[in-house]
């Protein structure tokens, strides 16, 4: 069996399924689901700190794969293009934002929360490039985990219209002959994980997906927390 077959798509599913219920298990998910003033402003004013910066964190990473030799050219191109497409969902973003009745001027005034900061910097900070990988993977599956839950409310569906649910859609929906930012960084982090048994690594990625997964659920509490604070003070 290919070292990349190590986790297999039953494996891959129980990730997904695991970090979709943190996801769905915080209350606030249903404060989103209704499109809760508030609640929009802390998800596009909150996160957009890490939507501003992860295009970087990947340009970051495609210029440090010269150093693997067998790996480095054609991980590098493909982490380019996942760039790009994150550059494209950024734009994405700021439709969504407006489309919130939140000022985009809202997203540069207000100061970055430690919790939210801290999703980026602890990708920077990974000493193997597999594991940043992973972080990859979980940014995927936070994206389409959260596309899918509030694109199945109509509340929210129709605070954000068509133009504002664009960023959702393109995280919820994949065209069957496309291969995904998920796979492709799940591919690439297994073919460069030190080696070790099938069921040794399918846990650490586990591990390693989930700490990003739980660094994400903190930011959304710390961004739920500060525009509550921010009501009351008003």
């Amino acid at each position: 069996m290919e070292k990349t077959e190590w986790i297999t798509a039953t494996q891959k599913e129980a990730i997904k399924r695991k970090s979709w219920h943190k996801l769905n298990s915080s209350p606030l998910m249903g404060r989103l689901m209704d499109a809760d003033e508030m609640a929009l402003r802390a998800l596009f004013v909150g996160y957009w700190p890490f939507v501003d910066s992860f295009p970087r964190v990947i340009q970051l990473t495609y210029e440090a794969t010269a150093q693997f030799s067998r790996y480095g050219r054609v991980l590098s191109g493909a982490l380019r293009e996942m760039e790009t497409d994150e550059r494209n969902h950024r734009a994405l973003w700021l439709r969504s934002t407006a489309a919130a009745n939140i000022p985009e001027t809202d997203l540069y005034d207000s100061e970055p929360l430690p919790e939210v900061l801290r999703v980026t910097g602890a990708m920077v900070e990974r000493e193997a490039l597999w594991q940043r990988l992973l972080d990859f993977v979980a940014v995927e599956i936070v994206a389409e985990g959260l596309s899918v839950a509030l694109l199945s409310s109509d509340r929210f569906r129709e605070r954000l219209g068509a133009k504002g649910t664009a960023w959702f859609k393109v995280h919820a929906v994949h065209p069957s002959d496309e291969t995904t930012h998920e796979e492709i960084a799940y591919r690439a982090a297994v073919a460069l994980m030190p080696k070790g048994g099938a069921e040794a690594i399918a846990d650490q990625v586990d591990r390693t997906v989930q700490e990003t997964v739980d660094r994400f659920v903190d930011a959304m509490s710390a961004c739920f927390r500060e525009q509550d604070a921010l009501a009351v003070v008003d």
